[in-house]
């Protein structure tokens, strides 16, 4: 995945973790994202990121009052979010500090 579009995904992880959107609308807006960007074949690091968290906000309902099997709720899901935003920016940051040395 090149820079250019983890930065994106990375923009998004923080708009939320940042309290700048709700969790429901993170969800709806990352899904999205993940739907239509193109992605090359997942080979590296930074995609297995994103996709962990594409499934976490599968996984993600709002809802407590529904039972769904195989459910996560907003703590839970918060948490992977910020998971994937500290991963997120060491995969950035080692990629920029390999940059640096050449």
């Amino acid at each position: 995945m090149d820079d250019q579009i983890a930065e994106m995904y990375l923009e998004l992880i923080r708009s939320y973790t940042d309290g700048r959107m709700t969790a429901k609308e993170f969800m709806h807006e990352y899904i999205d994202a993940f739907k239509h960007v193109a992605h090359e074949p997942p080979t590296d690091e930074r995609y297995d990121v994103v996709e962990s968290l594409f499934f976490a906000c599968d996984e993600y309902c709002d809802d407590p009052e529904l039972d769904v099997t195989f459910s996560i709720g907003e703590d839970q899901f918060f948490e992977e979010a910020a998971y994937a935003r500290r991963d997120l920016e060491a995969l950035l940051n080692e990629s920029e500090d390999s940059e640096s040395a050449e």
